[in-house]
């Protein structure tokens, strides 16, 4: 400590022979950053910045942050005087300078980081440590996630992914795109086929370490303890890698997005656009929403099964309350609190905006399409922040999704290829002559749970209507209210229509039936109206605003219905129902009855492999058995005929998957037409299957040789060696072939260790003709047999 005070005696009056010739108006700061950079004090500059020399500042200085063993008292200036905390930066430091943190710890991350150059071995953020081989420039974006500039090589990322009794946890991916079911986060996540290629993270140490050379997005989760759970995943977070250090107020690129330009700023954010409205009932806290968008939301696996990557930390699971929760965060930023207190939920939910946008036009334009409850929410906070940030591209969203559906030739049941599904928008319609027609013909499936059957008259053209998958299956659209999945993915609604109300961005979304139907929807289940059983929303915050500020936000549908006897809905899986229309419209008769189909194999969510086989069962009363034309779909693109087995009665239709990708989920429909004049036709409800990794096999050699059996006889045999992929020998193989030449035959063996099958041909005293011996098929329970990767498929004597 003496020598230390003699270095400082000597600075400072180095300092006050520099103050004498400076302007009165130098303060204490002033001073002190003179203190902290004149001669005589280390600077421990290194290879992280620069020093002055001499009694003045001439260049940048760098300090030093050791949460664990530094204090506050000392200079900063060098590894063994670190100070503690951030909060010496802002006044004894300046922009420029560099801040070399010496132990990261997490609690640096709850202060905010003044604007200069950081520089650290290691980051650290909601549990995740991600380490490095040498000290490197990091930041944060507007949000609080960090980036890092590369090339940079990790060396450790915590947890740690490992593969522990089979199982790979832990798992970090880079640039994950939107639309693919295949993962690299956890092998035991369900329906989601693990690509052990795409964890980057799976054993990372110094001996094994991972280069980023340029701009990606390294997304790293922590997965739950047991395996086969909805959601698999318990956090997650985002680390940029990037070439160039982006401005103070950056936002983070998509994580979807390949491309890693920075883009957006928070200086660009239009506070205007946002409305100060007093508080309503049941209104959250601000902290409590901050923290529901704080952590990236993972959404980039489309369908149902996206739930199951979705964090338990960081968002919500299904989607009925993702939406919820999304209309919350939004309308919770048109409340009238200052806008300094409204920036972290705003910049978390401007993130979340740029991440669903790159998910969307990154593979993910088929994400959220019409499914019950589970694809709502999404398109709003792309659409707020375009607005927010004047971004062209993202407000555009609704050029290609909503009344796009529409255009060009193209309708319900027949999207246009490039239209983007957001649930919201393919569940909503204004009923036209065509729902009419649907419904009131052989073709209306409404779900076989619904206890009325409603089809649409010529009165209900313009009412604005919700079906559970009307942009792909118009066919199930029920005009009773209470049919199943209304009162799920309906409620929600009003916390997405309302912000982009009040926003005037009704035209931007183009699609005015989510708007009108909405309005209906509120109006109905209204306290004291006749639906009001039916769950009117599942936040009462998000009602509440509806009610209190709906009315001040442009024309509402005017033809709102009520219905003057409801009755009770039964329920199903806990659902309120209000009851259908007491009056329904019969539907118009039909002579001949559509068949009956059910399909018994694949069955719904089944992971299956090679050659699939699909079991219909299809009757009709009017036809004989195997008189039905009975079909099979794949993803609406390949159609396959399932003939009639007699013997068992039932249709089959044989699927080869076995060039498919692993872990793809494909879409497969079966339907029935019957012979009568209408051709009545059945369609099932969609199921999806996921494809399994085949192994596949072939022949490696044939060998026809002469054996001797027995006192001067001989016989013709046939050696055939199986081997997989990889070139290793398949055990227990069925080889089948057939010899001719002298005395044709067929034969049958099974390979053994070597993948090796012997199959005994014709016998004989004299000398044999000419004999080949040809492979007709190799079959194996755990195989898939590729005749045309053989080597060879046949020999000769």
């Amino acid at each position: 400590m003496q020598g230390k005070r003699r270095v400082l005696a000597v600075s400072v009056i180095g300092v006050m022979l520099s103050i004498a010739a400076t302007p009165a108006q130098a303060g204490f700061s002033e001073w002190l950053r003179s203190l902290t950079s004149g001669s005589g004090v280390s600077t421990g500059q290194g290879s992280a910045g620069g020093s002055s020399s001499g009694d003045t500042n001439t260049g940048p200085t760098v300090y030093y942050i050791d949460p664990v063993n530094g204090s506050d008292n000392e200079l900063g200036t060098s590894p063994e005087g670190a100070w503690k905390s951030l909060g010496n930066i802002a006044s004894r430091s300046a922009a420029g300078d560099t801040i070399v943190i010496l132990e990261f710890d997490e609690a640096l991350n709850d202060t905010t980081w003044p604007e200069r150059v950081y520089r650290s071995l290691a980051i650290r953020q909601f549990g995740f440590t991600w380490s490095f081989a040498e000290e490197r420039q990091i930041g944060r974006f507007a949000n609080g996630d960090f980036w890092v500039l590369g090339p940079v090589t990790i060396v450790g990322i915590t947890p740690a992914s490992t593969n522990e009794d089979g199982r790979t946890r832990h798992g970090s991916m880079i640039d994950p795109p939107g639309g693919s079911s295949a993962q690299g986060y956890d092998s035991a996540m369900p329906y989601n086929k693990y690509d052990a290629s795409l964890n980057v993270a799976l054993g990372v140490s110094p001996d094994k370490p991972v280069d980023l050379p340029g701009p990606c997005s390294l997304v790293s989760t922590k997965s739950v303890a047991e395996g086969g759970q909805i959601p698999q995943i318990i956090t997650a977070a985002v680390l940029t890698v990037l070439q160039t250090a982006p401005p103070a107020g950056a936002f983070r690129p998509g994580y979807s997005d390949p491309d890693k330009t920075i883009r957006h700023n928070a200086s660009q954010l239009d506070y205007a656009l946002l409305k100060s409205l007093p508080a309503v009932p049941e209104t959250p806290s601000l902290e409590t929403m901050e923290r529901s968008f704080e952590r990236p939301w993972l959404d980039h696996q489309g369908g149902w099964t996206g739930r199951i990557h979705h964090p338990i930390e960081n968002m919500p699971d299904y989607g009925r309350e993702v939406a919820t929760r999304i209309g919350e965060g939004a309308l919770m930023l048109h409340l009238d609190y200052p806008v300094e207190q409204k920036a972290p939920l705003l910049h978390s939910y401007v993130q979340l905006g740029i991440d669903l946008h790159a998910i969307a036009v990154n593979g993910g334009h088929w994400n959220w399409n019409n499914d019950g409850g589970h694809a709502g929410g999404r398109k709003w906070p792309i659409l707020f922040a375009g607005l927010m940030l004047n971004d062209e591209a993202m407000k555009a969203i609704g050029a290609t999704s909503g009344d796009y559906l529409y255009e060009a030739g193209y309708g319900p049941g027949s999207c246009p290829p490039d239209y983007i599904h957001f649930g919201e928008d393919d569940q909503t319609f204004c009923v036209t002559q065509a729902d009419v027609d649907i419904t009131n013909g052989p073709k209306f499936k409404p779900d076989s749970r619904d206890s009325q059957k409603i089809p649409y008259t010529v009165d209900d053209i313009g009412l604005p209507e919700w079906g559970v998958r009307h942009a792909t299956h118009p066919q199930y659209s029920n005009k009773w209210l209470p049919t199943l999945y209304r009162a799920v993915a309906g409620p929600p609604f009003n916390g997405l229509a309302l912000p982009a109300l009040l926003m005037d961005a009704k035209e931007l979304w183009n699609h005015d039936a989510f708007f009108d139907y909405t309005d209906r929807y509120m109006a109905f289940s209204a306290p004291g109206g006749e639906y009001s059983g039916y769950w009117r929303s599942m936040s009462p915050f998000t009602a509440n605003m509806w009610d209190a500020y709906r009315a001040q936000c442009g024309p509402i549908w005017s033809g709102i219905e009520t219905d003057p006897d409801p009755e009770p809905d039964p329920g199903d899986g806990g659902d309120p129902g209000d009851g259908g229309d007491p009056d329904p419209p019969e539907p118009d008769p039909i002579v001949d009855e559509p068949p009956y189909v059910e399909l018994l194999e694949p069955q719904d969510g089944q992971v299956v492999s090679g050659t699939v086989l699909f079991r219909i069962e299809a009757t009709d009363a009017e036809e004989s058995p195997g008189e039905l034309v009975v079909e099979v779909g794949i993803d609406y693109a390949v159609w396959l005929h399932a003939a009639y087995n007699a013997s068992n009665g039932l249709y089959e239709a044989e699927w080869d998957s076995t060039d498919l990708g692993d872990g793809q989920q494909h879409i497969i429909i079966a339907g029935a037409t019957d012979n009568a004049p209408e051709q009545n036709t059945t369609v099932i409800d969609p199921i999806n299957v996921i494809i399994q990794p085949t192994q596949s096999m072939h022949v490696a050699s044939v060998m026809v040789f002469q054996a001797y059996s027995g006192f001067m006889g001989r016989s013709i045999q046939a050696a055939v060696t199986v081997v997989d992929q990889a070139g290793n020998p398949v055990i227990g193989a069925v080889v089948t072939g057939a010899f001719d030449g002298g005395a044709p035959m067929e034969a049958t063996a099974t390979t053994g260790w070597r993948g090796l099958a012997i199959l005994a041909g014709p016998q004989g005293w004299a000398s044999l003709s000419t004999s080949t011996f040809t492979v007709t098929d190799v079959s194996h329970p755990d195989y898939a047999y590729r005749p045309d990767d053989n080597v060879v498929n046949s020999g000769s004597l």
